[in-house]
Order: structure tokens, then sequence, then C-alpha cells
């Protein structure tokens, strides 16, 4: 019952080619992705080596190697100890002036504020 319509339907495969090529010719080219700026990668990396959370993690990369690289328990335990206190202070450090940057971004913006008021 169906069959004779639907073969009544469809396309001689000739003209359904055709089609399909026109469309290609009349369809832009795909565009392709643009490449980043070296500049862009690079002030990437700056801001996550400026980051205190990712150098805390390098920092404890640091203790986690040289405890797979000890021999014994004891050089285990010397390599805990002075990784450990490493760490500490390299996250110390880092997150101490992290927050004195951000004091000081606080500081100036505040300042350029009361000027521009005051200037107004």
């Amino acid at each position: 019952m169906f069959s004779g319509t639907l073969s009544a339907c469809r396309a001689p495969r000739s003209r359904l080619l055709t089609f399909q090529n026109k469309v290609r010719e009349l369809s832009p080219p795909p565009k392709q992705p643009t490449p980043k700026p070296k500049e862009d990668i690079a002030q990437k990396w700056k801001q996550r080596f400026n980051n205190p959370k990712f150098k805390a993690m390098v920092a404890m990369q640091k203790m986690y190697k040289n405890k797979a690289d000890a021999q014994t328990a004891q050089q285990e335990a010397d390599a805990d100890y002075e990784k450990e206190n490493e760490a500490a202070i390299m996250i110390q450090k880092s997150f101490r002036g992290h927050k004195v940057r951000k004091e000081l971004e606080k500081n100036i913006n505040d300042d350029l504020e009361e000027d521009i008021a005051l200037e107004y």
C-alpha cells in the first residue's frame, strides 16, 4: 500500500546530488579557529604563578617528590620535616605578599575615588 507512494515521492539520485552540490557551493566555508597570541598565554602563566594557591600546590608537590626519593625511613622522615618547613614558609610568604598586594590595590583605588570626588 505504501510502497507505491513512497517510491513516487523520491527524487532521482542525480537531482539530489546536484542539489547537495549547490548547497555546498552557496554555504560559507567552515570557520577555522583563530590561534591565540603567545602574549595571552604568557600572561596567563604569569597570573597562575602569582596566585598563592598555585604556589602552595607547587610547594606540596616538591615535598612529596623528595619523600618518594628517600631510601630509608630516617631519610623519609628528614625529607618530610625539611620539605614541610619549606612548603609552610613558601605558602606563608606567598599569601602574605598576596594580602599586601590586595591591600595596596584597595588603598590606591580608595585614594583615586577620593581624588575624583574632590575634583567634582
